[in-house]
């Protein structure tokens, strides 16, 4: 059971990480999120196929179909980084004595998950622009707020850096 749900959410972060991606690279653009996804040389709309996290960026070899030309890095590494901290997040049970998935460790992950898709956004933007925007930090503010009064008495490992 455990090892069927550390492994969904590792993929689900695959996934994400390619969503984040995106949103770090149309935030504050004019760009919506709503559209379908485009190489930003040729504007050659992408297949299903050429959306698959992880693997579309190995199978092409870091290149579009179309033009050839170079799909950066970043979008495999956020994807890469994005599932690795997910699968770590859904795994930390492990590093304690006692691993069971109840309802409370299901909302303990939802919560890391989310407090986690924010830092790769605002890992990726940073990256490309010097900035965190103010959006960013007050969004991970309110989910802090939150975060210690639904877990401030909890137990869990990491309510301290709360």
């Amino acid at each position: 059971m455990e090892i069927y749900f550390i492994t969904t959410i590792t993929l689900l972060g695959f996934i994400f990480g390619s969503f984040l991606n995106v949103v770090s690279l149309r935030f504050n653009t004019g760009k919506s999120l709503q559209g379908r996804s485009m190489c930003f040389s040729c504007a050659k709309t992408l297949s299903w196929y050429e959306l698959i996290p992880v693997v579309s960026w190995l199978s092409q070899r870091g290149r579009c179909r179309g033009c050839s030309s170079r799909i950066s890095f970043e979008l495999l590494a956020s994807e890469l980084l994005t599932g690795l901290f997910f699968g770590l997040i859904a795994a930390r049970g492990f590093f304690t004595n006692n691993f069971i998935i109840d309802n409370a460790y299901v909302i303990s992950t939802a919560y890391l998950l989310i407090i986690t898709a924010l830092f790769v956004v605002i890992l990726f933007y940073d990256m490309r622009h010097k900035i965190i925007p103010d959006e960013f930090s007050l969004f991970f503010g309110i989910l802090t707020f939150i975060g210690m009064f639904f877990f401030a008495f909890n137990n869990e490992i990491f309510t301290s850096s709360l």
